[in-house]
């Protein structure tokens, strides 16, 4: 009787709105998937998030800076 029930629930339904729930649970379980992952990554990394981007960001600013200054020219002369 309750599979019956839940039938009855999407057949009373339009195409638009049933296509509008549709995209509303991907959206949870896409969010719900990346919340996972967000732990497990922890999980496997051994730390928190804070201190990881702390770590990661400094030495990847610093190579892109040294990469910039190097790119430029020594001396720069106006036309």
């Amino acid at each position: 009787m309750e599979a019956v029930a839940g039938m009855m629930i999407f057949a009373a339904l339009t195409d638009d709105q049933l296509a509008l729930s549709g995209c509303a649970v991907a959206l949870l379980v896409c969010g719900g998937a990346m919340w996972v992952s967000y732990f497990v990554g922890q999980y496997f990394r051994g730390s928190n998030l804070d201190s990881s981007r702390q770590t990661l960001s400094l030495p990847l600013h610093e190579a892109a800076v040294k990469a910039r200054v190097a790119e430029q020219p020594e001396h720069r002369r106006a036309a």
